[in-house]
């Protein structure tokens, strides 16, 4: 695992819970759709969803839950993988994920590492590649059916008990694995203060309000989409429009029906839509402010001709699932080629090989017969890394 240590000083010292922020929405806005399906166009208003919140928290109460207490939650992007997401954290408990397509043996393995008090689960899976009841107590949920099983049990209980949260700022909010991709995948803690600065940042830099609809195409089960998306349509009051992964045929549609001011994307998508682009493309993104995009390098020629075919601005961030998003661009002022300022709460240097700060512009470490990269030295919001 991954943890945090923390200088002092970073991070706010106080800010809206997700529970505080919950009734805040419902004061604001509570009969407006916080979420909506675009696979099916079901969707949830905020009233709704503090009524399923303190139903689940009334059911993490009796099973005795506490502040650091793991509870896994396996499934693809759905409403009710948005209950219990935001659920275990109003409560105080700690949300773990895990991307269900991975190999069986990679996942019984995380959930080893997380040794999960519960495990809720998509009874649509298969229950032998997830592991079923390999650790900790297991409940089962439909998504799409929210009478079944984990479901039909929390709609028996009273929606108008509110809870007080369990935790402390510096609790665990979210278990999250790295991509594994030069190594075995990392677990990360991260602690409620840590989400809610990252939250802040993004309400900064991107200016998000309760007036923006927000399309979300990303898995829910990476800390990429928790971090741009979902804890700040929750800290905003925006909508969040989200389907199950990217449709190249659907795509404009969805444009069309839902009205996105913002689209979350990634360089693969936006290279597809440079391959095959959309007729009266500028026309179809009319109505959105930006794009953003990040989880992997895009290419200058293709953010310069993406904007040009298109006439909407690709607002690219650079971010870790380990500390956050480490930089980020401004809609306003974004340049091309680059990732951004550094984020709100990061404290960023860049240092050669003898650990000696460089000033800025300096190229030196490139004139090397054997060229090396500078080390990216980054506080992160009061985050030191150590492994665990």
């Amino acid at each position: 695992m991954v943890d945090h240590l923390a200088p002092t000083g970073l991070l706010p010292a106080d800010g809206p819970t997700i529970a505080e922020q919950l009734v805040a929405n419902c004061d604001a806005h509570g009969d407006e759709a916080a979420f909506k399906s675009l696979e099916d166009g079901t969707s949830l208003s905020w009233n709704e969803l503090s009524e399923w919140v303190n139903r689940l928290g009334q059911f993490l109460l009796s099973r005795d839950v506490q502040a650091n207490d793991r509870i896994a939650v396996l499934g693809e992007n759905s409403l009710e993988q948005l209950i219990l997401y935001f659920g275990v954290q109003a409560y105080g408990a700690t949300y773990c994920t895990i991307n269900t397509e991975i190999n069986r043996n990679h996942l019984v393995e995380m959930l080893e590492r997380i040794e999960p008090k519960l495990v809720l689960w998509d009874d649509s899976l298969d229950p032998d590649a997830v592991g079923h009841e390999s650790i900790g107590e297991w409940f089962p949920f439909s998504a799409g059916d929210m009478e079944n099983r984990l479901f039909g049990s929390l709609a028996k209980l009273d929606d108008g008990h509110l809870l007080t949260p369990c935790n402390g700022q510096e609790d665990r909010c979210v278990i999250c694995f790295t991509s594994g991709t030069s190594a075995k995948p990392k677990g990360v803690l991260h602690s409620f203060s840590n989400y809610q600065a990252i939250a802040q940042h993004q309400l900064d830099r991107w200016s998000l309000t309760s007036a923006d609809r927000v399309l979300e195409f990303r898995a829910f089960s990476w800390a990429s989409a928790h971090m741009i998306t979902l804890n700040p349509v929750m800290a905003s009051g925006a909508t969040l429009l989200f389907a199950k992964n990217f449709s190249r045929s659907r795509f404009v549609s969805w444009i069309e029906t839902y009205q996105p001011t913002i689209i979350v994307a990634v360089p693969t998508v936006v290279n597809m839509l440079l391959e095959q682009p959309i007729e009266n493309g500028e026309e179809v993104f009319s109505g959105v402010r930006f794009i953003s995009c990040s989880t992997a390098p895009l290419m200058p020629d293709a953010h310069q001709r993406f904007e040009e075919i298109y006439g909407v601005k690709l607002v690219q961030l650079y971010g870790m699932s380990e500390g956050g998003i480490v930089a980020a661009n401004s809609p306003e002022t974004r340049l091309i080629g680059s990732v951004g300022r550094a984020g709100k709460f990061q404290q960023i240097s860049i240092r050669n090989d003898e650990g000696k700060l460089l000033p800025q512009g300096d190229r030196s470490n490139r004139n090397r017969q054997r060229p090396t990269c500078p080390r990216l030295s980054v506080w992160r919001r009061r985050n030191r890394n150590h492994s665990w």
